[in-house]
């Protein structure tokens, strides 16, 4: 579905001082986390939105209209220790994740329009890469729609490295390949 622009945003649109940006609310088990493109903290909506300069990348993100989930990423990088710290600690797989477009008035650092929510779903799971030579550290947080959930392989398996991620010290799991080749009379 196409989004449709306002005479207004047009216009402003043609203004030289004039910056799309895009403003990033993650929602944590302690709090929400928002987080913006633009080069200084911004307000919109009673709410600050602290500057990721380094928000590398939010990846495209498909509209459809299959029954069916959409699946894209961000990328953050040069994160607050603090916002780090949270990304790398808590629970967050099928926290809500919200992502708008915003034109802003550099004069002003005023949101010239209401934001228009381009993606609304689930953070999915995350990676992380260190490029310790540049001594950065590069955060990918996987999104799907709501209707990754319903995509979900439902219960547990019953592999070592399954088993690792609940419980990391056990390795209840590590002799099953051997049972295979073992004759079990009862």
């Amino acid at each position: 579905m196409p989004k449709i622009i306002d005479q207004n945003i047009s216009n402003k649109l043609k203004s030289l001082n004039t910056s799309a940006i895009n403003l990033v609310e993650g929602f944590w088990d302690t709090g929400i986390v928002r987080l913006t493109n633009f080069s200084r903290n911004l307000i919109w909506n009673n709410n600050e939105y602290i500057s990721a300069g380094h928000l590398l990348s939010i990846g495209e993100i498909e509209e459809t209209n299959k029954f069916e989930a959409v699946q894209s990423e961000i990328s953050l990088s040069g994160l607050d220790k603090n916002i780090k710290a949270l990304v790398l600690t808590e629970q967050f797989v099928y926290n809500p994740l919200k992502i708008y477009f915003a034109l802003l008035d550099e004069t002003t650092d005023q949101i010239i329009h209401e934001p228009i929510l381009i993606f609304y779903g689930l953070m999915d799971g995350m990676s992380m890469c260190d490029d310790f030579e540049e001594a950065t550290s590069t955060i990918n947080i996987a999104l799907t729609s709501h209707l990754g959930r319903f995509e979900d392989i439902k219960g547990r398996k019953t592999n070592p490295s399954e088993q690792r991620n609940l419980y990391p010290n056990d390795s209840i799991f590590d002799s099953v390949p051997k049972l295979t080749e073992k004759i079990i009379n009862w």
